[in-house]
């Protein structure tokens, strides 16, 4: 299942993404203390009822999700963490 949300244009498909209440969107995240969610796909333009374009992805908000690791966890063994 998955949300769609107004984004950053910057976010790819698998980003770690937070809400940011100072640009009213969802951002790369750059640390853990916010809610965060699993970008399923990158930014694309969406129009919106009064004409106006802002960017949305479909986005994951779960305990049990995909995210980016920094290793591989079958070869080298070790907790998955993710990458923010």
């Amino acid at each position: 299942m998955y949300i769609l949300v107004k984004c950053d244009q910057s976010v790819n498909a698998g980003d770690v993404i937070s809400y940011d209440s100072e640009l009213q969107k969802w951002t790369p995240s750059i640390d853990s203390s916010k809610m965060i969610a699993i970008a399923r796909t990158s930014a694309t333009e969406y129009e919106l009822s009064d004409m106006t374009t802002v960017y949305v992805v479909e986005a994951v908000i779960s305990w049990v999700c995909y995210t980016r690791c920094s290793a591989s966890i079958p070869d080298e063994g070790g907790r998955s963490s993710n990458e923010l």
